[in-house]
């Protein structure tokens, strides 16, 4: 790793950033269980007083839990808003890479596009943009969950780990291209499936379409972290035993949504529509799905990193090749960036 190109700034914004952007996800995934998008007849104001010194906190003492959690989805989305314009000064700053500026760049427009759907749908009354506006935001945390697995300093450093795998590089290349496949094809049956679930959220409908866009993504999800698991490089190890974690509390989580939503005979279990229990369960499956999504992501982006080092050092390796890795020297050179200089 050359640590001229790591920069600990970046990333660690980069981390901040993510976790800030847990916010409007957890307060726009609690408005919509709550259905409480429309609480406010108005955008940008709420109420036709400025977002920012509307008493947000009254609306808790008054016991408005709908405008109390509109509003604070609007504020944490200002605030995500306000730190993606600082990241792309922090990128453009000290950042070497310029196609990380770019994608912080793009982040910022992301957010920017966020608000104004969010908008779209107060002023236009469209559920349909509620739909489009939630699985967008569950983009935006992806692409951000990413820019900060690119800045991190194992991005640079996992050619350390490579020195240390044992097996033939025909054999890793293998797992790698299993890898890369079923770690593209996840994510596109995450979205098909956080596509059904906000059917269902927001339409009501298309539960059984759910249900069975659960299983195929459960089976790719498995078969992606088996195979991630399965390699010997650490770093694709790690997110792929992160990804199956959190895959199982989806899981778990999706049932016990349909418990609380529908009822279950069986144990004599009564669903009681909007109480605490429900409405906990049902917004912590949605943002356990959108954090799933950006895992899914990390895995694919991580295994390309791994391909892209190998190719650059040992060139095209073939099936009949028996070679192992060097243990005596980087896979890669130092000064690699896995993209342009």
């Amino acid at each position: 790793m050359n640590s001229a190109d790591y920069r600990p700034l970046v990333h660690r914004y980069a981390m901040l950033m993510c976790g800030i952007a847990l916010l409007p996800l957890i307060m726009g995934a609690l408005t919509t269980t709550l259905k409480a998008g429309l609480a406010f007849p108005d955008w940008p104001t709420s109420d036709g007083q400025f977002m920012l010194t509307y008493p947000w906190f009254h609306d808790w003492v008054r016991g408005a839990t709908e405008k109390f959690c509109e509003h604070g989805h609007r504020l944490a989305g200002a605030l995500i808003g306000f730190v993606s314009i600082g990241f792309v000064y922090v990128t453009w700053r000290y950042e070497r890479r310029r196609w990380i500026r770019g994608i912080a760049v793009a982040v910022l427009l992301s957010v920017i596009f966020q608000g104004l759907l969010g908008g779209g749908r107060v002023e236009l009354r469209a559920t349909t943009l509620a739909m489009i506006h939630s699985i967008c935001g569950a983009l935006v945390f992806a692409s951000i969950a990413v820019v900060a697995v690119m800045t991190s300093r194992s991005w640079w450093s996992v050619s350390e780990e490579l020195e240390q795998v044992t097996s033939p590089v025909s054999e890793l290349w293998q797992q790698l291209d299993r890898l890369r496949i079923f770690a593209t094809i996840t994510p596109i049956f995450l979205v098909a499936q956080y596509l059904l679930g906000g059917w269902l959220r927001h339409f009501g409908g298309g539960l059984y379409e759910h249900i069975g866009g659960a299983v195929i993504a459960w089976l790719c999800l498995v078969v992606t972290a088996v195979i991630a698991i399965r390699t010997q490089v650490p770093w694709i190890r790690r997110a792929g035993w992160t990804f199956a974690i959190m895959g199982s509390l989806q899981v778990f989580l999706g049932l016990g949504a349909f418990v609380v939503r529908f009822g279950f005979a069986p144990l004599g279990y009564v669903a009681q529509m909007q109480s605490s229990f429900q409405v906990a369960v049902r917004t912590a499956h949605a943002v356990i799905g959108m954090a799933l999504l950006a895992s899914s992501l990390v895995v694919l982006v991580r295994c390309l990193r791994v391909r892209y080092i190998l190719r650059e050092q040992l060139g095209s390796v073939t099936k009949s090749d028996s070679k192992h890795l060097p243990s005596n020297r980087p896979v890669v050179p130092a000064y690699a960036e896995g993209g342009s200089r």
